[in-house]
């Protein structure tokens, strides 16, 4: 029962690499600040327009429409249309390896943060792979070892992303990272606490 466990986790993380983990775009908080600039000139003209509604129901309408625009804009976390999944950044790495090879081109601070990025979410891609092969002949030990190194390029992956320009709000952190650091922290839990005698 043990070994079909540790499988279905191992496959388990490499799925999750699928989901979105982070956006890079910017705009968020922009699109916020224009949706409620909005508002604020949505109720400007209605108490203008409309003798009859008093000031108090004006700003309870304000109030209302706001709160459903916060509501609205923190569920953008779950929003993966403009988001990136692990595979994509390995693609973006990939890009990045052959205009430095072929086309000499030379980046910026910002663009060496997105390179570094995307390297340490590559090498999550490639330890997963080796994780799901190491799954089905019981190599704990190793297992162990290549779990640690996937929290730990996730963590610097992370911290890469922040201190890039386009971070603005934690909403850009989609919940595909959130889920692969737990699976990871879960499955290394796992595999210390059923195998005490390590491979």
């Amino acid at each position: 029962m043990k070994k079909q466990i540790i499988r279905l986790l191992s496959i388990l993380g490499f799925l999750l690499l699928f989901a979105p983990m982070f956006q890079q775009c910017v705009g968020v908080m922009k699109e916020v600040s224009v949706e409620e600039s909005a508002i604020d000139i949505k109720v400007s003209e209605f108490k203008e327009s409309t003798d009859s509604i008093s000031v108090q129901s004006s700003e309870d309408v304000y109030k209302g429409v706001s709160k459903h625009e916060k509501v609205a804009d923190f569920f953008k976390i779950f929003d993966s249309s403009e988001s990136t999944n692990a595979f994509e950044y390995t693609k973006l790495f990939y890009d990045f390896n052959i205009d430095l090879l072929f086309k000499n081109e030379t980046f910026s601070k910002k663009d060496l943060l997105i390179y570094l990025q995307t390297f340490m979410i590559s090498l999550l891609v490639l330890n997963q792979i080796f994780i799901v092969f190491l799954s089905f002949f019981e190599k704990i030990n190793k297992l162990k070892k290549l779990i640690i190194a996937n929290i730990i390029f996730l963590f610097i992956g992370l911290l890469c992303f922040i201190l890039q320009s386009t971070f603005e709000t934690y909403m850009q952190i989609k919940y595909g990272f959130y889920l692969l650091v737990m699976h990871q922290i879960y499955f290394l839990f796992y595999l210390k606490r059923n195998y005490k005698k390590t491979k």
